[in-house]
């Protein structure tokens, strides 16, 4: 089962003035930082994630080659919050349109067409969360695949569409009359 590696742990720690959000030393909370979605008090918590959605920040990312124990080589990846963007980049960061910007919650309505385009490793991620069952995206979920045929039926109706009629033909010697040699 496909789920996602390397999901951010979105841990909330009491401050000592008695409210709550994210340590200033984990990568959601850095991240917010790079991308100047802190609060007044330079406090990031759970209702922000949404605001984190469209905007830039800088990253290292290394993709390589690692030989797996069974001998083949496998495609890594290390990607590494390297910081905020600096001001002279920010003129060339190119707009993100607002139809690829979506979020989806375990609370709530969802969008049907948001949840038609989830990755299968995320949905199964998802599922191993505590609260899955019963939310309000599983049931999304749930009316989404009872919706869908298996995909063993599409592909018979399709190729049931795709064949073309043949038409008989009776007699050889009239459909060669017409052929000059």
């Amino acid at each position: 089962m496909k789920i996602v590696g390397k999901p951010y742990n979105i841990k909330e720690n009491r401050n000592d003035d008695g409210s709550w959000s994210f340590k200033s030393n984990t990568q959601i909370h850095k991240l917010a930082a790079a991308t100047d979605v802190l609060d007044d008090k330079g406090r990031f918590k759970p209702h922000m994630i949404g605001k984190l959605l469209g905007k830039a920040a800088l990253f290292e990312v290394q993709v390589f080659l690692k030989e797996g124990s069974d001998g083949k080589e496998y495609l890594n990846e290390k990607i590494k919050l390297s910081g905020q963007v600096p001001d002279v980049m920010v003129p060339m960061i190119p707009e993100l349109a607002p139809e690829y910007i979506y979020g989806v919650n375990f609370k709530g309505n969802q969008n049907p067409e948001v949840i038609k385009q989830l990755r299968q490793s995320v949905i199964n991620t998802m599922k191993l969360a505590q609260n899955f069952e019963g939310s309000d995206i599983a049931k999304a979920l749930e009316s989404r695949s009872v919706g869908e045929q298996p995909k063993q039926e599409q592909k018979k109706e399709a190729a049931a569409q795709k064949q073309p009629e043949l038409k008989e033909i009776e007699n050889f010697d009239d459909f060669d009359s017409d052929i000059p040699f």
